[in-house]
């Protein structure tokens, strides 16, 4: 792998977590244009895991500003790679990211149903 790919790799990685910092620090607009970056760089270099991983990560900010909408997309978009990889753990990620979104929308009995849902994938192992 040239250097270069795997500097944008590293790179893309380190954006999401500073994303996550900044989330924490409440300074959202920060967070949003380093998580855009890094969604932009998965998708040149197709890297499928960290493309799943940035997007839930996404999600997760839109659900915290209160955009509903923009939360269940990208849990959406994530959870397919997330099914195409086989991954358990994403995809229970995914499906607690709909529970609360469904928990802000007040639909209560649907994210109970989710949750559970996730824990049972969590419960069947790996």
């Amino acid at each position: 792998m040239p250097k270069d790919h795997l500097d944008q790799r590293i790179t893309s990685f380190l954006l999401v977590h500073l994303a996550e910092i900044k989330t924490a620090l409440g300074e959202y607009q920060a967070a949003q244009a380093l998580l855009d970056e890094s969604l932009s760089l998965c998708r040149k270099l197709d890297m499928k895991w960290a493309l799943a991983y940035a997007l839930h990560r996404h999600g997760r900010l839109a659900q915290q500003q209160g955009d509903c909408h923009a939360a269940r997309s990208r849990f959406a978009e994530s959870l397919e790679i997330w099914q195409h990889l086989g991954g358990k753990r994403g995809i229970a990620e995914c499906l607690e990211g709909f529970a609360g979104v469904a928990v802000a929308e007040g639909r209560h009995e649907h994210a109970a149903r989710l949750y559970g849902a996730a824990q049972a994938i969590r419960d069947s192992g790996n």
